[in-house]
């Protein structure tokens, strides 16, 4: 879902002001320059300049839309699975150990581990 809203923010940005602003002159650039955007380094004075309404509705759009709703969706699904896989590190360990118990007892060894 990031993947796809960033880049048609990317279209976005590169058609309205690729020939406005330099930053935006090539797809890397741009990509570049609202990755920036993205993590807050930015300048919204531009982006006046090159057009009075379409520029601060976009760089808004984007803050509310990449910033604010995909980055704390983003989080919360890192969080979660972070969670999940803290509560099956048990469950692991008793597998890890039963292959290292069949491991061994492949090997020919007498000794199990516990």
């Amino acid at each position: 879902m990031f993947s796809l809203i960033f880049v048609a923010y990317l279209c976005l940005f590169y058609l309205l002001f690729v020939s406005k602003l330099f930053p935006y002159a090539s797809l890397l650039s741009t990509c570049k320059m609202l990755f920036q955007m993205s993590v807050m380094k930015y300048d919204i004075h531009q982006f006046m300049e090159a057009d009075a309404f379409l520029g601060p509705f976009c760089f808004t759009l984007f803050i509310f839309l990449v910033v604010f709703v995909c980055m704390n969706m983003f989080i919360s699904i890192v969080n979660h699975s972070y969670r999940r896989a803290k509560q099956n590190q048990i469950e692991d360990q008793r597998v890890f150990s039963f292959m290292i118990n069949k491991f061994l007892r492949w090997l020919g060894n007498k000794i199990y581990l516990s």
